[in-house]
């Protein structure tokens, strides 16, 4: 969500327990808070440890983001 809550992630555990602008990742942060300007955009992060893309834009009171494995992504 704007908080940087996650509503969805595919381990369920996360789900509306983790919030990424608590992550040690600076990069990851960064984005976070740019998303919370509602500025769409893509960019690089890591977290847990792998490298990765997102793209993210707002939707209504949302903000979706879709990220990918960057190694993945390349493929």
């Amino acid at each position: 969500d704007k908080t940087g809550l996650l509503v969805y992630h595919p381990k369920s555990e996360k789900i509306l327990k983790e919030n990424l602008t608590n992550t040690n990742s600076t990069d990851l942060k960064a984005v976070i808070e740019t998303m919370k300007t509602g500025k769409a955009d893509e960019a690089f992060y890591t977290y847990e440890g792998v490298y990765k893309f997102v793209r993210y834009q707002p939707a209504g009171n949302w903000m979706l983001a879709v990220t990918a494995n960057y190694d993945e992504y390349m493929k």
